[in-house]
């Protein structure tokens, strides 16, 4: 089907942005509206909507919330990992709307190829910023991780395989929350006094704001304080938003929807 022809019919489909959401951080679940919104005002697919495993309304909730012909379902998420494979699936099959509407769920935002460069492109503006030579630099980019699936970290190590390929700086390293390598061994084995760390992830949240920040000894941060430089030693680590609150993520939204790449799930 050409890309015309898919706009065409996206005009009848509805869109759920899937995300993890939290309920003890509400501006990450508002976050999330706040795209979906500005998706909706694009006016390419019949409604939009959010949903969260973590939040209202849930994955199910929002399926049945819809009145369109037929559903795609984006993962608001950095990998096609646990929560993209297993919890959304699970959670799309409790919808009373459930076998008797079409749903297609697309890759996860996080396996986009595109994110690659718009991750490049963040991570050199931010060393452009803080002054970092590429040559003297250490990038580690982080990801969550979890043993839970052996998926959950192909995308942040794709990623800093390409930032290799591109030459964004000379000592780049994937690093994991929680997986291997720990953030905290790839920081001890930088090659670089100057450090800079690039969030993985899809949105603000603990994840970023209290997890990465403490562990590279920064503390607690507040959205508004990224991108950060703390000194230590001869050098800096160097905290940056995450990836995935880049504008040009809307666009990977709206690719990954109209291609309908994913699986069917009814």
């Amino acid at each position: 089907m050409r890309r015309g022809e898919r706009l065409r019919r996206m005009k009848h489909t509805g869109l759920i942005l899937a995300a993890h959401g939290s309920t003890a951080e509400p501006q990450v679940n508002r976050d999330v509206a706040a795209l979906a919104g500005k998706i909706a005002e694009r006016d390419l697919v019949a409604e939009v909507r959010c949903a969260f495993h973590k939040g209202t309304p849930q994955f199910g909730e929002a399926v049945d919330a819809m009145s369109a012909d037929e559903i795609v379902v984006v993962p608001l998420m950095a990998s096609d990992g646990y929560y993209a494979t297993r919890v959304l699936p699970a959670a799309l099959a409790t919808a009373q709307r459930f076998g008797e509407v079409p749903i297609r769920q697309t890759h996860a935002v996080g396996a986009h190829p595109q994110i690659q460069t718009i991750a490049a492109s963040r991570c050199r503006a931010v060393m452009t910023r803080f002054g970092c030579d590429p040559l003297a630099t250490t990038v580690l980019l982080v990801g969550h991780g979890t043993p839970r699936h052996r998926d959950s970290c192909q995308t942040t190590q794709r990623c800093a395989e390409a930032f290799v390929r591109v030459g964004v700086a000379s000592d780049v390293c994937a690093a994991f929350i929680e997986d291997q390598p720990s953030l905290e061994d790839a920081l001890e084995g930088a090659a670089h006094a100057d450090v800079v760390v690039i969030p993985f992830m899809i949105g603000f949240g603990r994840h970023v704001t209290q997890d990465v920040a403490r562990r590279i000894g920064l503390g607690a941060v507040t959205e508004a304080e990224l991108p950060i430089a703390l000194p230590v030693r001869e050098g800096r680590v160097i905290l940056d938003v995450p990836v995935g609150v880049d504008p040009g993520i809307e666009s990977l939204i709206i690719d990954l929807a109209t291609a309908s790449a994913g699986a069917r799930v009814s």
